[in-house]
């Protein structure tokens, strides 16, 4: 089994933590930077409709943001994705969409359902790395 250099160990890496870049390539050129402040947290039910009762078990907890774009918006955190009240995030959003956004941080890139990918991708290749080490050794 050929040995892969570190160099191209890293080059892949890299590659991969940049997929949630690659994956909003459009917004990040052509969508409108802001920010918003967190105000309050939503809870949703399994259909995600707003609940009101919090003794309600196995629920999804979802922050509400502030955001100036044409007007005052509210937008979502993604699910389970929780931001401190009055914390300030940076967001980008598509002028012509609104509802398209993204939230400019580890967990609003890497763990939002599209940046998540990338997170697998990588849990594979260190897997893949791991093997063809310890193959490597058996090997020799």
């Amino acid at each position: 089994m050929p040995v892969i250099s570190s160099a191209k160990i890293w080059y892949i890496t890299i590659l991969i933590l940049l997929l949630p870049v690659g994956i909003h390539w459009k917004l990040f050129i052509n969508g409108r930077y802001t920010s918003g402040k967190v105000i309050g947290y939503h809870i949703l039910d399994f259909n995600n409709k707003i609940i009101l009762k919090e003794t309600v078990k196995n629920v999804d907890l979802v922050s509400i943001i502030n955001v100036t774009m044409n007007n005052d918006t509210l937008i979502y955190a993604p699910k389970n994705i929780i931001y401190a009240i009055d914390k300030s995030v940076s967001i980008i959003y598509n002028p012509k969409k609104q509802s398209d956004y993204i939230i400019l941080s580890f967990s609003g890139l890497y763990l939002s359902p599209k940046g998540a990918f990338s997170l697998i991708i990588l849990i594979f290749w260190f897997a893949f790395l791991l093997a063809n080490k310890v193959l490597s050794k058996k090997r020799q």
